[in-house]
């Protein structure tokens, strides 16, 4: 064979074999032209909303009509009940007329520090109408009585000079505005105690104990300052025969009084009180002049509220 012919024979078989390998090779299924169109759509509109998105927008609006819920919860109300605890300390004094036979004994006013603590309850404290209830204690500390006595030296007496209260009072407001100035009027049981430790003639032993009221004003003075101040009045019997065997003292008597204190607000907790008290105890007596028992505190509190 010669060569031309040669060459003719290795294109015919060249150009057989491209068209055999082309018919011989599979095509694309419709079905893979239909995913590849598929996944080329979800790719070019993933930003675009569609409808499969619909449920999610649904989904969203639970979360914000919950969110306007949660803001239109109403504040938990007010307290009907305030409590406040007070402990402080200040000045006394204690002045003593009492009669005996033949003369009256004078025991001059005598100071001493004092100790007062207590608590105190409001009930419905933003209403017009308040109810209070409060007991308090007031005492002396290290109060000493100096006895004179002939050809020696002096007799020196430990001594208990103290007054307690319990009481409830009524209040009602006398305006519409809850800072609106108050009037109270506590009811209750006092008692005053005059109590050597040893029990010396010279010294009576002797404790006025009796219903008593009193009168309230209280006032605010700014946003932060409150001013109470008012009279009282007690029917006391008497409890010690220093006084009614030996002086002849009437029982029951009377003990009219008065008391005022200014309260500063802190903060929410805390308040300081300034507080003056005075009650004077009067009595007939069958041997002498009449007896006359002063008392007074001036103390200063730090008082807790909640």
């Amino acid at each position: 064979m010669s060569s031309s012919r040669f060459r003719v024979l290795m294109c015919v078989l060249g150009l057989a074999g491209s068209i055999g390998f082309a018919l011989i090779r599979p095509q694309p299924s419709a079905a893979q032209d239909d995913d590849d169109l598929g996944e080329a759509v979800e790719s070019e509109g993933s930003d675009a909303p569609t409808e499969g998105d619909a449920p999610d927008a649904d989904a969203q609006a639970p979360a914000e009509a919950t969110a306007v819920v949660l803001d239109e919860t109403p504040a938990e109300p007010p307290n009907d009940v305030i409590a406040r605890a007070f402990i402080g300390g200040g000045l006394g004094t204690r002045t003593i007329r009492r009669p005996v036979p033949g003369g009256v004994q004078r025991v001059g006013t005598l100071f001493f520090p004092a100790a007062d603590v207590g608590i105190a309850v409001r009930v419905f404290p933003r209403e017009a109408f308040t109810l209070d209830i409060l007991a308090r204690y007031q005492t002396s500390l290290g109060l000493v009585v100096k006895e004179p006595v002939l050809f020696a030296l002096d007799n020196e007496v430990d001594v208990r000079s103290e007054h307690a209260e319990i009481s409830v009072a009524p209040g009602w407001r006398l305006g519409e505005a809850e800072t609106s100035a108050r009037v109270t009027f506590p009811i209750g049981v006092a008692f005053r105690n005059f109590w050597p430790a040893d029990h010396h003639l010279q010294t009576p032993r002797y404790t006025l104990i009796g219903p008593h009221a009193r009168i309230e004003l209280q006032a605010m003075l700014g946003s932060s300052v409150r001013f109470r101040a008012g009279p009282e009045a007690q029917l006391y019997g008497i409890i010690g025969s220093d006084l009614t065997d030996q002086g002849g003292v009437s029982s029951p008597s009377f003990a009219i009084g008065a008391e005022a204190s200014l309260e500063f607000r802190l903060n929410t907790t805390f308040l300081l009180e300034f507080e003056y008290r005075q009650s004077n105890a009067t009595a007939s007596s069958k041997v002498s002049d009449s007896f006359l028992d002063v008392e007074r505190f001036a103390t200063v509190r730090l008082a807790g509220e909640m």
